[in-house]
């Protein structure tokens, strides 16, 4: 399997399989099917954009920020809730 993945990793080659005799031809079709689909996708990935991990994680950090301040309305609300029920 490592084999496998230093193979995408760094020449984006396949390497062939061997199959035993007791392998069926729909095993083998198969297999051959997902080798060059894996193959396929590893050559269609694209670099990375350093820019789009910064606006993801900013985005995330403002969505956590909104979420908190939320948080702290629904507690507030909930210890005036429980305030008042003790007033009864």
């Amino acid at each position: 399997m490592s084999h496998m993945i230093c193979s995408l990793r760094f020449n984006k080659r396949i390497p062939e399989r061997q199959f035993s005799s007791s392998t069926t031809k729909s095993e083998i079709d198969t297999t051959k099917t997902i080798d060059s689909s894996i193959s396929y996708i590893s050559n269609e990935q694209k670099p990375k954009n350093p820019r789009k991990d910064i606006n993801r994680d900013a985005t995330a950090e403002v969505i956590v920020q909104k979420l908190q301040i939320e948080l702290k309305q629904l507690e507030s609300l909930h210890d005036d809730k429980v305030q008042g029920l003790e007033a009864l």
